[in-house]
């Protein structure tokens, strides 16, 4: 999703780092503690459980949880909307209908759309919702400070003749990187997003290192990979990023070739209506503390503390809020819970340019030169300026399933990174928190929560607990939760997600179905 560059990833500290190797080493024993820790089931009674956040892993989690009968929940959400980074904005301008009042269109504009064929449980869901996805094929446009094209997905001429070497270059590192993966992890047909081995050496061996070692250019590298790569991490700082994922890069956003995904033919929002149909669900209710007590769990929301009522009575709780929001509502935290949540790090912390998007309709802010190419075909443009700062425009009109009915001379665009403010912005996008970094630290969290999953009753779900900032991942995250509290798994006819689920759930530390 764009913004700010630098050629230098900011590593996490040695304390963070000593902390998680110390619980890494005595992991058998805080695992036993875990154990111990968690409360029995209640016989003849129905449990409550509080899910707090409503992005897709809670949402997920509180609708498998509903479809049983033995639970009782409540979702709590800080914002107006349901839908975390998949929430939908509303105010879209494309014109006026034949009575002359205007058209307006409801759109994605983070989650907007994923690789077909890949995320399995999530489109076995839109099946079940009946909600009809279509096929899309987007492209990136990237110029230089000059407005010179450096990369077009539709133009493979615009390329330098040095960056078509790199770019078979980096084919050939996608291969080597496929190789050595499916050395360690067999290969699955189709592929899983989920195939992953705990001794495979391209987990710790930074891509930029493989890359130069194959002779990729560092123009080619800060230009083009990532250019195009950092509109999936919502961050510039991927040096660090583990080689191990370069054949997913791949699969999922090619240089090479054009890009085929799929998305809803309208947007998320009746995905969420259907998940929460049975919860009882709070909007513009943040959490402001959650406390451990003999008998079981007291949440209190900020307008509790400041009416003065008494905090809600839980059974369980599931957090698929971020990881530093979480940990911050536990009042009493157990401490593996606070070594292992606390050391979580996002984006965001160390890429300001990704923090706020600017939602405007305005295209003279795209090169005059190329401006109707981009307008009818491209779904980004990336701007790499003199400094290496990178400007990224979302061209939503160009693609999105829900503006295909309208005229193309009403742009729907996005832009972060950029640092002057776009005339006629009609609103902004944040994004603090919302996608965890992809370095070698949170994938130790990662594989580190198993020792404090269920503690005092207590899950923790979402982009932090699972491998990678995916929507499937997400909302497999709340199945296996829900799962563990008791629910059953809602797709056991569908082999592929059973074979998902499985790996998502041992790498989470959780029982096999």
């Amino acid at each position: 999703h764009g913004g700010c560059s630098s050629r230098t990833q900011i590593t996490s500290s040695e304390t963070e780092m000593l902390s998680l190797l110390l619980l890494f080493l005595f992991s058998p024993v805080f695992y036993v503690l875990s154990r111990l820790q968690r409360p029995s089931k209640k016989r003849g009674e129905k449990t409550r459980v509080a899910v707090v956040g409503g992005g897709i892993a809670g949402c997920g989690a509180a609708w498998a949880l509903s479809q049983d009968k033995q639970f009782e929940v409540e979702l709590f959400e800080s914002h107006q909307e349901l839908g975390g980074n998949a929430k939908t904005f509303a105010g879209w301008n494309v014109g006026t209908d034949a009575k002359g009042k205007p058209n307006e269109i409801r759109t994605g504009v983070s989650v907007v759309a994923w690789p077909g064929n890949s995320y399995h449980n999530y489109d076995r869901l839109m099946e079940l919702f009946k909600i009809k996805l279509v096929p899309v094929e987007i492209g990136f446009h990237v110029t230089d400070h000059n407005d010179k094209v450096i990369f077009d997905h539709f133009d493979p001429s615009a390329m330098s003749p040095r960056h078509k070497k790199d770019l078979e270059r980096w084919v050939r590192v996608v291969a080597f990187c496929r190789a050595i993966n499916d050395f360690f992890a067999t290969p699955t047909t189709p592929p899983s997003l989920y195939r992953m081995s705990y001794i495979n050496p391209l987990n710790v061996i930074p891509l930029r290192w493989v890359c130069a070692c194959f002779g990729i250019s560092s123009t080619f590298w800060n230009h083009i990979l990532v250019s195009v790569q950092a509109t999936s991490f919502l961050t510039t700082y991927i040096n660090n990023v583990p080689a191990v994922i370069a054949p997913l890069l791949d699969d999922i956003v090619p240089l090479d070739r054009k890009v085929q995904m799929v998305s809803w033919e309208n947007n998320s929002a009746p995905v969420f209506e259907n998940l929460c149909k049975k919860v009882k669900v709070h909007t513009a209710s943040p959490v402001q503390t959650v406390t451990y007590v003999e008998n079981g769990i007291l949440l209190k929301t900020e307008s509790d503390a400041k009416s003065g009522a008494n905090a809600r009575p839980f059974d369980r709780i599931v957090f698929a809020c971020d990881a530093i929001t979480a940990i911050r509502m536990i009042t009493n935290p157990s401490i593996a819970q606070n070594n292992i949540i606390s050391n979580v790090t996002y984006t965001d912390q160390f890429d300001k340019g990704f923090t706020q998007g600017q939602v405007h309709q305005n295209a003279d802010i795209l090169p005059a030169e190329y401006r109707k190419n981009i307008l009818q075909r491209n779904c980004n443009w990336i701007k790499v300026t003199e400094d290496g700062r990178h400007e990224v425009t979302f061209i939503l009109s160009s693609w999105i399933p829900p503006a295909r009915n309208f005229d193309r001379k009403f742009p729907l665009l996005l832009t972060y990174g950029r640092p002057e403010p776009v005339p006629g912005t009609i609103s902004y996008v944040e994004n603090v928190r919302n996608h965890p970094s992809l370095c070698f630290q949170n994938m130790l969290v990662m594989l580190l929560l198993r020792l404090v999953q269920g503690t005092y009753g207590t899950y923790f779900i979402g982009s932090y607990a699972t491998p990678a900032n995916c929507h499937d991942m997400s909302f497999l995250s709340g199945l296996i939760a829900a799962r563990e509290l008791g629910a059953p798994f809602p797709f056991p006819d569908s082999p592929l997600c059973v074979r998902d689920y499985n790996k998502l759930a041992s790498l989470m530390g959780f029982s096999k179905l």
